[in-house]
């Protein structure tokens, strides 16, 4: 390709048979691919720096958030996490399921975060690593 200049991109390579061969790209390509390549790893640095602070809730945590939960409320009131199960879902299966690897959905947990938090016993420390929800106050609910 005559007055077309191309570079070669360090890394980029693709499978030409027997032997690798470059792959020749335009530089504003090459620049293009640059900053798309920097902005990924800002955003993943910035997902950490949320995450470390409590912001991210995956999957995984809010599994292990209620999973901890349960543990520690069935410890303290000496039922099983069926009884907790009833109580909060009406349905005995729910900490069953997690601890065999299902992921509730948001709402969900949300939804059993703020049950939890709302039947919590005075007597029992709520997890640290484990966020609690803003408990609503029903004597302001009253007043209005």
């Amino acid at each position: 390709m005559a007055g077309r200049h191309f570079e070669t991109l360090p890394g980029l390579e693709k499978s030409g048979g027997s032997m690798m061969q470059s792959v020749q790209l335009r530089p504003e390509l090459i620049e293009l691919l640059s900053s798309t390549r920097q902005a990924f790893i800002n955003l993943r640095s910035a997902i950490a720096q949320a995450d470390a602070a409590g912001l991210v809730i995956s999957e995984g945590s809010a599994r292990a958030n209620l999973l901890t939960l349960v543990r520690s409320l069935t410890a303290h009131e000496g039922v099983t996490h069926w009884a907790i199960s009833m109580r909060l879902f009406g349905k005995g299966d729910f900490f069953s399921r997690l601890e065999k690897g299902a992921n509730p959905r948001t709402d969900t947990y949300e939804k059993a975060l703020t049950k939890f938090s709302e039947a919590w016993p005075d007597d029992l420390e709520w997890p640290i690593a484990t966020p609690r929800p803003a408990t609503r106050n029903p004597q302001s609910e009253d007043a209005s």
